[in-house]
């Protein structure tokens, strides 16, 4: 049974307590400030619904200071009528002195809704460890923002697992993406699915300088694979509006970028349809990312530029076994491109065994990919290999434009 609790007074847990709140122990009567988890205290929740109060403009929080632990199992944090909470917060001074660690959060099957932001820092805090188990985020404004941090294991950490996040419609006026990361290590997300219906919406995630895996969940007692969807992002190519969107500095050999068994396809989920991305995934900068084994589809809307997979001023990168296909309601899916690298620059780099279906562009290169070559190293540059097309008539299965590639010397 879930015990509802309607927010109406701040609830402190003090410095170094454990509390515990179920249906046979629950919380004091309200908190319409939300709930302060103080320095090294722990708080478990267990089977409650618990409403939050406040507005986007008079933020309610649950704050976790430094060494403070929050459990959720089987729980539903919304706010108590249609307006947004706060979200949990982190609050801890910087840099915090050894052995201070950020507070840290921890959920297993619950649900949290109309939130603003439902994990993030309060200055000058960075960090925060997450962890978040077979639990539905639903229209969130944002999931979300972490800067400035490295993450690792333990309490200390940034893991999603066989988690939904959706909106059911726009949330918010202002354009925002699910997630957004600056300068972090070591997100991972594993067998989640990213839904949205919101034409404002910019980016499931959105990372600069952030090393970070997409992948599909392992089978693990019983439950098989669960690959990682992503469904109804809009998408302006020209702002860099896809639904995967990493920028990396290139000089950074240390910042991972990993999407592997992805789906980037039209979906149904709770009694809405969520339609086909307009671009899948867009990669700046990064070196040595693979991107293998996802399906993606495009829909053409014959005057729009639509992309499935973007390299700009990539290098090392694997992208193989990808297949992409592309759709239109009328006519060709004209303005569709499978894959395209640009300015990948001197280096050796291949596109493997991928499969274009119908795209008005399979596979394209742009600007810059390939050195003088050497007597060592002659076919210096970038190279395509056992890659799959059909398409209609007028397409192009590889094709190069604006090139300013140098003569080979050999």
């Amino acid at each position: 049974m879930l015990l509802s609790i309607i927010a109406r007074n701040q609830v402190i847990i003090g410095t170094g307590q454990t509390v515990s709140w179920d249906p046979s122990n629950p919380p004091p009567s309200g908190v319409e400030d939300g709930i302060e988890i103080e320095a090294g205290a722990t708080l478990y929740i267990t089977d409650c619904t618990l409403k939050i109060s406040g507005s986007e403009q008079n933020k309610k929080y649950i704050d976790l200071s430094k060494n403070s632990r929050l459990y959720l199992e089987n729980c539903l944090i919304e706010h108590c009528t249609n307006d947004f909470w706060g979200g949990i917060r982190f609050i801890h001074s910087h840099p915090l002195p050894t052995p201070d660690v950020p507070g840290y959060v921890k959920i297993n099957n619950s649900m949290i809704s109309q939130a603003v932001s439902v994990f993030h820092t309060k200055a000058p805090a960075f960090g925060g460890g997450v962890e978040a188990f077979n639990t539905a985020f639903r229209n969130n404004i944002n999931i979300m923002t972490s800067n400035y941090h490295t993450y690792s294991v333990g309490r200390n950490t940034c893991r999603f697992n066989n988690c939904d996040f959706y909106n059911e419609g726009c949330v918010s006026n202002q354009a925002h993406s699910f997630f957004k990361f600056q300068n972090v290590d070591n997100v991972r997300f594993v067998g989640c699915t990213f839904r949205n219906r919101c034409s404002i919406t910019e980016n499931a995630i959105f990372a600069n300088n952030t090393s970070i895996t997409i992948e599909q969940s392992t089978y693990i007692n019983g439950n098989p694979h669960r690959r990682c969807l992503f469904s109804g992002f809009p998408g302006d190519p020209s702002k860099d509006e896809y639904a995967i969107n990493i920028t990396q500095n290139l000089s950074n050999q240390m910042k991972k970028v990993k999407i592997t068994n992805c789906d980037f396809q039209a979906s149904y989920f709770i009694n809405y349809p969520y339609e086909t991305n307009q671009n899948a995934i867009f990669l700046k900068g990064c070196a040595n990312p693979e991107v293998y084994s996802n399906t993606i589809e495009l829909e053409s809307d014959g005057t729009h530029d639509k992309f499935g997979i973007f390299l700009d001023g990539c290098t090392g990168f694997v992208v193989e076994d990808n297949e992409i296909t592309a759709t239109a309601q009328s006519g060709n899916p004209i303005h569709t491109h499978g894959i395209v690298v640009e300015n990948s620059n001197n280096q050796t780099n291949m596109l493997y065994r991928n499969r274009m279906h119908n795209t008005e562009y399979g596979i394209q290169a742009r600007g810059k990919n390939r050195g003088l070559g050497s007597q060592v190293q002659p076919a210096q540059g970038l190279k395509f290999l056992c890659n799959e097309f059909n398409s209609f008539n007028t397409a192009y299965y590889m094709s190069a434009i604006e090139c300013n590639n140098p003569d080979p010397l050999f």
